[in-house]
């Protein structure tokens, strides 16, 4: 399969599965993704095939951010969010509990809203406001709709 198909099929949001076999030898076998948190989902197609697929096959993927790429990005950025907690700690040493991190991933990977939710155990104006400035850097992979988030980060010392 040229590459300029297999480019066209990832921009369609299509994951992809091809085969070329040659004579004498394995063949080249193709799994491809838009995005790399989507590459799981194609590799499952693939280990239920009985047999390797004689023409290329497509492969239907969920349009929107992924949990997995969610929480990838979070754990990624948690060293920035504990410094926040950890700045908490220094004024209230026992200070401990929830956040619940609420926000709004535009269309173009961006989040464009961010707050604590009413289940937040640990009040406090400086943590939020930190936590929060540092959730609003958090980039995503661009899906080309809004995807709402509920996150839960359980703090102790």
């Amino acid at each position: 399969m040229p590459s300029a198909e297999i480019a066209a099929t990832l921009e369609q949001g299509e994951g992809l599965i091809a085969v070329k076999k040659r004579e004498g030898g394995k063949p080249s076998i193709v799994l491809a993704a838009p995005r790399a948190g989507q590459l799981a989902l194609v590799e499952d197609a693939f280990s239920k095939m009985a047999e390797l697929p004689e023409t290329p096959v497509k492969i239907a993927l969920p349009d929107g951010l992924m949990p997995e790429e969610i929480q990838a990005r979070v754990r990624a950025s948690f060293g920035e969010v504990r410094a926040c907690y950890e700045s908490l700690l220094e004024r209230d040493k026992t200070a401990e509990g929830k956040i619940l991190l609420e926000f709004v991933i535009a269309a173009d990977g961006k989040v464009e809203r961010a707050v604590f939710g009413d289940d937040t155990t640990i009040k406090d104006a400086k943590l939020e406001s930190c936590v929060l400035a540092s959730v609003r850097k958090f980039e995503f992979p661009a899906v080309g709709k809004a995807t709402t988030v509920k996150y839960p980060v359980v703090m102790t010392p």
